[in-house]
């Protein structure tokens, strides 16, 4: 149902874009105060519109964004992983100093989770599994 209420939300500011472009062509074509104030009630829906979709979609750890990072230095590997974020997610996962992080499974919805492996060490065959409210996984 989430992606409903995207849907409609990007719908009703194309809408309202087409709306402004319209009132825009015919107040500069013949000026009229009620098209003007009109024109200023569309722009004005449409700008709050905007505000709240973005204010609803931001997370204080992520600034609205998902992302998986993967690093690999040093003779290290990273290999044969899946990795899943969803929802302003983070998944992080590092390799260095000839470590190896292989086979492990990681989804997280709304949450951070970061796995390190340094120094010949070996994470492998691991399932982490992290949901909103859980604290970093390290």
């Amino acid at each position: 149902m989430a992606s409903l209420g995207i849907r409609l939300r990007a719908a009703a500011s194309v809408a309202l874009g087409a709306a402004a472009g319209v009132l825009t062509n015919i107040t500069t074509s013949s000026f009229s105060w009620v098209l003007t104030a009109a024109l200023c009630t569309v722009v004005a829906v449409w700008m709050v519109l905007v505000w709240i979709d973005n204010a609803g979609s931001r997370s204080s750890n992520s600034a609205g964004r998902t992302s998986i990072n993967v690093l690999a230095r040093d003779r290290s590997t990273v290999s044969h992983n899946t990795l899943e974020a969803n929802q302003d997610a983070t998944v992080e996962v590092e390799a260095i100093k000839e470590a190896h992080v292989k086979r492990t499974e990681v989804s997280a919805d709304s949450a951070n989770v970061r796995i390190a492996a340094g120094g010949n060490a070996i994470v492998e065959n691991n399932r982490v599994i992290a949901r909103r409210g859980e604290p970093p996984i390290n």
